[in-house]
């Protein structure tokens, strides 16, 4: 596996692992925090609820006439509001109060709950104890769907608790809200889990780019190729890099001096033979011209071996540079010339006869 797919997968992986918890967490704290918002209303609602009826009880009017009148023009009310994706008809709030005993006097539900004993509930219980009572409900048991937030306000007489308002509000009427939470938390998890593949592609081609240069250089040099060494971003990948150019020309050099020593072998050998070949000639007589020619070839030859040693040096030195400084032109007549006059002892011995062409 590629060690760019190996950093894609990983980045993936943490970030779908850390993702999964934090939007678990967010959607799971969706419906308390709706509800949360939900009962504050409520109770704002109830108090408001208690302060009419007491302000009936002040007047000495029906205790419950003023919240009948109330309920029963919302009833008749034609409600049509678009609430995000909620069409509003219809008043989805309920109201019934209880006396002192814990009995219902009112609902707003058609009366259907009046003359009941509610004072075990825990809205009516604790409030009639002065504290906050509040519960959450279902109408039908076995059905999650009818489940109810039940928030209560005592309603005061005379500095007594007189009874109890309870506000009713059903949860499904906020399940939308919920669901359409929960589905932009979705869309925004998949967008930004795409958005983080694309910065993790982008990120990973970025960190690829100088290791493939440098595998790139590798290969050309692997192919024998003499390649610019490549400009490298990544200081690790630039280090990693250099380590190979050093180790490169550690191992050229070696590989030159094998070169040099069989080109300076084979070099050396014409030379010698002409010597050593013009020696054994001198041994056989031969006109005084014959001999002063093969003299000149042998200290020729000398100088050969001299000039040749020389320029293996200055070639030595050529190869440390990185690059060549002047170019010259060279007469390829000229040596030509040169190489056949330090063969000539062996053509003559050879009766071989040598045309050079070259000018």
């Amino acid at each position: 596996m590629r060690i760019r797919t190996r950093i894609l997968i990983g980045f993936i992986l943490l970030y779908a692992i850390g993702s999964y918890f934090v939007f678990d967490m967010i959607v799971s704290d969706i419906r308390p925090r709706y509800l949360e918002a939900v009962e504050e209303s409520l109770n704002d609602t109830a108090h408001l609820m208690a302060a009419l009826i007491e302000s009936d009880m002040k007047s000495g009017t029906s205790p419950y006439g003023s919240i009948r009148t109330v309920f029963s023009s919302a009833a008749r009310r034609k409600l049509s509001a678009r609430i995000y994706g909620l069409t509003k008809s219809d008043i989805n709030l309920q109201v019934y109060v209880t006396d002192s005993r814990g009995i219902v006097r009112y609902d707003s539900d058609g009366g259907k709950n009046e003359g009941k004993d509610f004072s075990r509930w825990n809205d009516v219980y604790r409030t009639l104890r002065g504290g906050y009572g509040a519960r959450s409900s279902r109408t039908v048991e076995s059905d999650p769907s009818t489940n109810s937030l039940y928030v209560s306000a005592p309603v005061m007489n005379n500095g007594a608790v007189a009874g109890v308002v309870t506000v009713v509000k059903p949860e499904d009427s906020v399940t939308l809200f919920m669901n359409l939470a929960r589905r932009k938390i979705i869309t925004a998890a998949v967008l930004s889990c795409a958005a983080f593949i694309v910065l993790g592609v982008l990120l990973t081609l970025w960190i690829n780019r100088p290791i493939a240069r440098l595998l790139g250089y590798v290969k050309s040099l692997r192919a024998g190729n003499r390649t610019a060494f490549p400009a490298l971003s990544a200081a690790e990948i630039r280090d990693l890099g250099l380590a190979f150019e050093e180790m490169r020309v550690e191992l050229e050099g070696k590989d030159y001096i094998e070169k040099y020593i069989q080109a300076l072998t084979h070099e050396l050998k014409s030379p010698l033979s002409s010597i050593r070949g013009a020696a054994e000639l001198l041994d056989n007589d031969m006109p005084e011209e014959q001999k002063r020619k093969f003299h000149r070839n042998i200290l020729a030859e000398t100088g050969r071996i001299d000039s040749i040693i020389g320029k293996l040096l200055q070639l030595t030195a050529l190869e440390k540079r990185k690059e060549l400084k002047g170019v010259e032109t060279v007469d390829l007549g000229a040596v030509m010339a040169d190489v056949i006059a330090s063969l000539e002892p062996q053509i003559v011995r050879g009766g071989i006869e040598i045309i050079n062409n070259v000018q």
